[in-house]
């Protein structure tokens, strides 16, 4: 987490805006650092669906500061998985996450997000832009879909939510509390005109695809697409970008340990074009983060409810082979912000 320096002669007690967590870590001894974890098998060989389930302990409401995915294969003495999308000897595998709260209810994401976007590794787990508040009792589902072959032999996928646990009826926490320093002009804006009423961490993905030897059903060789989600119910400020992207045909996954990503361009506009994110398109190594590594936009993007972002993409060739067979998500993680009731 940035290190964060609270303004010269303001205290915690008189701060009435957007905090840092750093700052509260260090004020509520009451705060006792938690994990919440579950894990399950996948039948090995087989493309499928794992589910899990965790329950937040009855006594306290936790606050899911970060989280982090490890997969283990029987068949080596090697942990793997802790570079967030997990090479499986013979294969790569190619999986989507949805985390939910409390059976159906709400979600995380617009849409499954590929597991190396929405987990970070043992050493490096993803740090959400703001915590995610989850109340006493609560369940929480975490739902991956594998779309590729997992190995030989069964492979046990570990998730785990690392945060802070607070007692019920012991003093709240204030809100809005920040892990991202950038995103306090944002909400310091809507907390001063009295617009915030709760904030959460979110991300919001675009799934796109090429076949450039048209053996995929659905996907037309150098086809330019230009999938887009409109923001819904909330507020959205998008931090970080990254991509991922899955050769279907060669089977493997491709980020810089492999093949890189896909030869194709991006450019990214607001409410069908009225506004452009950049004066041309941009090669996707040029604007999206991958191979576990996050770009971090200079300041957050704000998206206000009811407006929509779409990516163009653009294949650069179809000369066949690894880099233009391809499904792939570009996903935005940033946080929700939900205004006064």
């Amino acid at each position: 987490m940035s290190h964060v320096v609270t303004p010269p002669g303001v205290s915690f007690a008189s701060v009435n805006g957007p905090l840092m967590l750093e700052h509260l870590l260090g004020q509520r001894p009451d705060l006792q650092p938690y994990t919440l974890t579950a894990n399950g098998l996948f039948d090995g060989g087989v493309a499928g669906e794992l589910e899990l389930e965790i329950n937040v302990p009855g006594d306290s409401d936790f606050h899911a500061i970060a989280a982090s995915l490890a997969v283990i294969d029987p068949g080596t003495p090697t942990v793997e998985g802790f570079t967030g999308q997990p090479q499986l000897s013979p294969a790569y595998w190619w999986a989507h996450a949805d985390i939910t709260e409390d059976h159906g209810g709400k979600k995380l994401s617009n849409i499954p997000v590929s597991v190396g976007s929405i987990f970070g590794r043992g050493d490096r787990p993803f740090v959400y832009p703001v915590p995610w508040e989850i109340k006493a009792g609560t369940r929480i589902e975490v739902e991956i879909y594998t779309q590729s072959l997992l190995g030989s032999t069964n492979s046990r996928a570990i998730v785990c939510f690392h945060g802070v646990k607070r007692r019920k009826g012991s003093k709240p926490l204030p809100m809005p509390l920040l892990s991202e320093p950038r995103l306090l002009d944002i909400l310091g804006r809507y907390v001063a005109a009295g617009r915030l009423g709760h904030v959460d961490p979110y991300f919001y993905s675009l799934f796109t695809g090429h076949d450039a030897n048209g053996s995929q059903v659905g996907f037309a060789p150098m086809a330019t697409e230009s999938p887009t989600f409109t923001v819904s119910g909330h507020d959205f400020a998008a931090c970080y970008l990254m991509a991922e992207f899955y050769d279907d045909v060669g089977a493997a996954f491709l980020d810089e340990a492999a093949a890189g990503l896909p030869d194709l361009t991006v450019q990214l506009v607001l409410d069908e074009g009225a506004v452009q994110l950049s004066s041309r398109p941009l090669h996707v190594n040029t604007i999206f983060g991958h191979g576990k590594r996050w770009t971090k936009l200079p300041v957050p993007l704000l998206i206000e409810n009811g407006h929509s972002l779409t990516a163009i993409v653009t294949p650069l060739k179809n000369s066949g082979g690894t880099t233009n067979n391809w499904l792939g998500h570009l996903t935005f993680a940033g946080a929700r912000l939900y205004g006064r009731r």
